[in-house]
Order: C-alpha cells, then sequence, then structure tokens
C-alpha cells in the first residue's frame, strides 16, 4: 500500500509553481473546511502547504522523497501514521548540519580585541605623526653639506687615518696608568 506524498494531498505535480500550490492549498481548504468530519485532512492539507510553499523546506522533502524512493522503493508515510519496523527517516538525518552560530561572549570579546586594535592603532598614529613635527616643534629645514663653494662657512671634513692596533708589548707604563 503506497502512502500519499504531499504532492498527492494537494492534487498537484512535482514541478508544479508557487500560484498552483496557492491556488491549490485554497481550493481545498474552502472545500473541506465546514464538515467536522474532515479535521485530518485539512491538518494533512495545512502541513502539505506549508512543507511545498516554502523553498527550503520543499527541497528537502523532495531529496527525502527521492532518497526513500531510491533506497526502500516505497512511498513516503502519511502525515500522522508511523509504521513499526522501521523508523520514518526525518530531514535532519541527510541533511548537512550548519555551522554553530557564534555566542555573544564570543562576539563580544571580538568586538574588544577590535577596538584594543584600533586604540592601538591610533597610539601608533599619534606617535608616527609627532616624531615628524606636526604638533608645534618644527625642526628648522635641513641644508646640505656643500664643500664645492669658495667662501662656505662650513668647515671642511677632514679623514680620520685608521688607528694602528697596539701590541700588549708597546704599551708603556704611563699609557697603562692613564
Amino acid at each position: 500500500m503506497t502512502q500519499p506524498t504531499y504532492y498527492d494531498i494537494l492534487g498537484i505535480s512535482l514541478s508544479a509553481d508557487t500560484e498552483i500550490i496557492d491556488a491549490a492549498y485554497q481550493a481545498l481548504t474552502k472545500k473541506y473546511k465546514n464538515n467536522p468530519n474532515t479535521t485530518h485532512r485539512l491538518v494533512q492539507i495545512r502541513q502539505a502547504y506549508e512543507t511545498l510553499s516554502d523553498p527550503i523546506k520543499r527541497a528537502d522533502y523532495d531529496s527525502w522523497l527521492q532518497m526513500n524512493a531510491r533506497f526502500s522503493r516505497t512511498a513516503p508515510p502519511a502525515f500522522g501514521t508511523q509504521t513499526t519496523h522501521s523508523p520514518i527517516q526525518t530531514t535532519d538525518d541527510y541533511r548537512p548540519h550548519e555551522p554553530p552560530k557564534p555566542k555573544k561572549s564570543s562576539l563580544t570579546s571580538w568586538l574588544v580585541g577590535l577596538l584594543i586594535a584600533m586604540i592601538a592603532v591610533v597610539i601608533l598614529a599619534y606617535f608616527l605623526v609627532s616624531s615628524a613635527g606636526f604638533f608645534g616643534h618644527r625642526d628648522e629645514p635641513v641644508t646640505p653639506l656643500n664643500h664645492d663653494t669658495p667662501n662656505s662657512s662650513i668647515p671642511k671634513l677632514v679623514a680620520i687615518e685608521p688607528m694602528i692596533p697596539f701590541t700588549p708589548n708597546e704599551i708603556t707604563p704611563e699609557q697603562q696608568a692613564s
């Protein structure tokens, strides 16, 4: 015995558009609305509509239909029925798990870390700008040394001769005392 799918309950095809799903739901609720003996049928129709009208739930349901058709070669169980020999598979059995959402405490610590980093950048920028002389203590411009001009007040640089290293035998007592 095959169980009706949500598509069978609403009387639509597997490729039905959302407008067709809405129209079928409206027609069936209007048909079974005033009959007290059809409460179970209205619950089935409502669940079928809620599943098929939501694109994510519909994709999950279609995957569930394909998986059950492929592995068990039977249709999914009807709403509210359960078999005793095999448990009903839910969409959680084959849907990949979503990553956990960050906790508020980790979000708070992330924001505090970001604030500390911004303060460090501001302090570093202040020291870099203040060392360049932008906060009231400007230095005089540096003039390059030019030794080629004849009447320059800049003294000429003299090359320094390298020192000859001393050997321990050449050190005098006066040098040792100093």
